[in-house]
């Protein structure tokens, strides 16, 4: 049986509400996106809520492994989450920096669950969370190219 200390458990539904958080919030801004940038925008918006699909599962199926209960409402979701379950950004430039931002909250928890797994010899774990980072990353990324180069 998988063993997760009970304070990495914690972050991981946190990590998980914040990806379902993050989920939604990005799909939002693939429906509402206008303005000149829209076909890059939203085809990469599009890539980020499906990605964040794949991300949401992974760490869920992590917990089960362990034998951890998910129990994660919609509301329990928000509640929990890291990332801000707010869809107010208008412009596509307001609508990326929300993202940047939103994908640094999830780098950071990734990076305290990576360190606490991997001091406990959980690298299955350690592992989830480095490949989980290195896609924020190249995300984060993209789209802080794309303001600059605007």
């Amino acid at each position: 049986m998988v063993t997760i200390q009970e304070e990495t458990a914690v972050k991981m539904r946190s990590l998980l509400a914040s990806l379902t958080v993050f989920y939604q919030k990005t799909h939002v801004y693939h429906w509402d996106l206008v303005g000149r940038s829209f076909n890059q925008l939203h085809a990469f918006f599009e890539e980020l809520y499906n990605e964040a699909v794949k991300n949401t599962d992974a760490v869920a199926e992590r917990l089960r492994q362990a034998n951890i209960r998910t129990n994660l409402s919609l509301t329990e979701a928000v509640r929990l989450s890291g990332v801000e379950d707010d869809v107010s950004a208008e412009s596509d430039e307001e609508m990326v920096t929300d993202l940047i931002r939103s994908l640094a909250i999830l780098t950071t928890l990734q990076t305290e669950i990576f360190m606490e797994a991997n001091d406990a010899n959980d690298y299955v774990t350690a592992d989830l969370m480095t490949q989980l980072t290195k896609q924020a990353d190249f995300n984060s990324w993209f789209l802080t190219s794309w303001k600059e180069n605007r």
